[in-house]
């Protein structure tokens, strides 16, 4: 014993030296307010002092106690007086639906309460019963009450507690004859619901300049539909856009309120949270609005605060250019769970056709409206990007990513498994297959006779669809395509069909096929409902070559020759000028540069001509008429050789890489 003693003592002093604390119970006061002698219960009044109100009782048939944080039945005899054995039973089989509860319990939930958690209630300043004065129960019985403690001396009895003066007594637990023992079922509380939520953020804004505004707006209001489909509501749904007259809208897109969000209404009793981004991405940020530009790192730092408060996974869909980007930021923090979705990778642009119907998200958001699995929504929205978006090299244009095992890196073996076990949202399916294309076909599928025409002809009987068919299109991938890293794509020619009675069949004409080279025509089929089937292709061949090309010109005092001969006492009058023809309104490189004696110059549109060698210009090809560039005196240049060129490259990067098409003169100053 000295041993053991001298052991704790040591332990003691340790702990102490270590600023340790040993904790005390707090036990709470009795409720007995009167004094009867110096120093009782009723003079000290020590213990924790009940809250008030001391119960909080709710519409679904249970009473909280606000000093144990026990959830208690209301009506405190629902069963009458029971053995032990019954009473152990009658408790744990409660369930919402009886004994006027409607809190969505289920059967063990419920229990008999303990000796301690019954003797609780006890107000030891009442009696008959003895019970806080006042109190919201119903039906009490100033009678014993059973707990599910046994007695230890005497096994066959369990202690019962009296309502009628607060004293603690074992009885038998198959009954003492005229003793009435009853039963008040209590429960711990229930953790508040969690729900699952989404935030829809249509960055950009409708700035002047946006080209793919309307499309924002489409992809994003068909976000929302898909989430209502999947019983999120307007309250687990926050929408952040700058569309006016939209009443779904909550906020204006802006960084500062997706903050708001995700540290507040975000973090509340929160499941699965579910984010998508569309409009313009850059490598490592998002556009939310003209001048509101998010960071991926930022982005991150707020979805790790949140995530260490919510429950389930985040599913963060992006869709823009570069939103692969995003990938290797967002790892998520130990022990938690990301999906990431982006439309295409780091370094390519992102599609938005047709108004966005012919889009990433809008085929994901389909599928998922649809009922489907993420990863399987993924799946269909990347293959019916990669049908519109590969040349006929088998080249890929746009090329969706996922990440969902967690390291930030896309497209890995394992990726997609997470992926496969969840839905979006309740993953309530409509019960109709969505409508399907068989085959398209193409007259004639190659051109060697000078023709620019083909037809696009669906069979009727190649349509499968439950709902009316409201449109057939096709779109037109040309072997001369150029795209831009940051430049989404908008403007993929396309064509309708429309049907024709005659031939029972869905028909149109596309009469531009004029490349050389292999067309992608990718037919889609939208019926009266929204939905779009996944595109079928078929290829249109061009033999020759009937492209117009860019006609750009450059003439020296008004000759247009390769060279032109000048002396020192001459002025030499610069003018460019160019013919855009079957180029028309697509974007290009503009460079206007010059080797002389003195090295290279290029013309910059604000300071002139300056030393180096970098674009003029990157912007759509218009016609226009000869425009002056340069008029200066030759006296006091070096006699030598100067030439001037006038390029246009049909690759709109900043380098001369693409399609170059140039006109250009040498002058000789003597």
């Amino acid at each position: 014993m000295l041993n053991k003693i001298s052991f704790f003592m040591v332990l003691t002093l340790f702990l102490c030296s270590e600023s340790y604390a040993l904790a005390t119970a707090q036990l709470w006061a009795t409720g007995q307010t009167t004094g009867y002698y110096a120093n009782d219960d009723g003079t000290l009044k020590r213990g924790v002092q009940w809250p008030s109100p001391r119960f909080t009782s709710k519409d679904d048939g249970t009473v909280t106690d606000n000093l144990t944080g026990l959830v208690w039945l209301r009506n405190a005899n629902c069963f009458d007086n029971k053995i032990w054995f019954d009473a152990l039973n009658y408790a744990n089989n409660l369930a919402s639906g009886q004994c006027g509860l409607m809190d969505r319990s289920k059967k063990g939930d419920w229990r008999l309460p303990n000796r301690k958690e019954l003797r609780s209630l006890i107000d030891y300043s009442q009696n008959t019963p003895a019970l806080p004065e006042i109190h919201p129960f119903t039906n009490v019985q100033s009678d014993n009450y059973w707990t599910s403690t046994t007695n230890s001396d005497v096994p066959a009895g369990a202690w019962v507690v009296s309502m009628a003066d607060g004293d603690v007594n074992p009885v038998n637990k198959a009954g003492d004859g005229s003793i009435k023992t009853y039963i008040w079922p209590v429960r711990f509380p229930t953790p508040p619901p969690t729900f699952d939520k989404a935030i829809i953020v249509a960055g950009g804004g409708p700035f002047s300049g946006n080209t793919i505004w309307d499309s924002t707006v489409a992809t994003a209001n068909n976000a929302y539909k898909a989430l209502i489909k999947q019983d999120f509501t307007k309250n687990t749904i926050k929408y952040l856009s700058a569309e006016t007259g939209n009443q779904n809208v909550t906020d204006p897109a802006t960084s500062d309120n997706l903050k708001k969000i995700l540290e507040t209404w975000a973090a509340d009793n929160t499941n699965d949270l579910v984010i998508y981004f569309t409009d313009h991405g850059f490598p490592g940020q998002f556009k939310m609005g003209e001048t509101d530009f998010l960071q991926a790192e930022t982005f991150n730092n707020w979805l790790n605060v949140l995530q260490a408060k919510i429950t389930g996974s985040i599913i963060f869909v992006y869709d823009a250019c570069n939103s692969e980007s995003f990938i290797p930021y967002l790892k998520p923090p130990e022990g938690k769970q990301r999906i990431i979705i982006s439309s295409a990778k780091s370094s390519q642009n992102a599609s938005f056709m047709a108004q966005g119907l012919v889009s990433f998200s809008y085929f994901f958001w389909n599928q998922v409206y649809d009922g489907a699995k993420i990863y399987d929504a993924f799946v269909f929205a990347k293959n019916a990007t990669w049908v519109m978006m590969t040349d006929k090299d088998g080249k890929r244009y746009q090329e969706p990513c996922i990440d969902d095992n967690g390291n930030g890196i896309s497209n890995e073996k394992n990726d997609g498994d997470l992926a496969r076990t969840k839905v979006i949202g309740s993953g309530t399916g409509t019960g109709a297959p969505p409508p399907s294309i068989k085959s398209v076909s193409a007259y004639p599928p190659l051109l060697n006779d000078r023709s620019s025409s083909a037809m696009i002809k669906v069979d009727d009987v190649g349509i499968v669809s439950v709902n009316e068919v409201l449109r057939v299109w096709a779109t037109i991938f040309s072997p001369d395509y150029t795209g831009s890293a940051d430049i989404p794509v908008t403007d993929l020619p396309s064509v309708e069909l429309t049907y024709v009675s005659a031939d029972k069949s869905w028909e149109g004409t596309y009469d531009n096929f004029k490349a050389i080279g292999n067309y992608i025509v990718s037919v889609y089929l939208m019926d009266k409902e929204g939905n779009i089937s996944y595109p079928v292709s078929t290829t249109v061949t061009q033999m020759i070559d009937l492209v117009q090309k860019p006609k750009p010109a450059i003439k020296v005092n008004g000759i247009d020759a390769d060279s032109v001969e000048l002396t020192t006492s001459d002025m030499l009058n610069l003018t460019i000028s160019l013919d855009s023809r079957d180029f028309s309104g697509k974007k290009a490189d503009w460079w206007l540069y010059a080797y002389t004696p003195y090295g290279t110059f290029y013309f910059d549109l604000s300071t002139g001509w300056t030393r180096g060698y970098k674009v003029s210009y990157t912007g759509e090809l218009f016609n226009f008429p000869p425009a002056l560039a340069l008029t200066l005196p030759l006296n006091g240049l070096q006699s030598g050789y100067y030439q001037f060129i006038f390029e246009v490259d049909a690759n709109p990067d900043g380098i001369r890489n693409g399609n170059i098409y140039t006109s250009s003169v040498v002058v000789n100053v003597k």
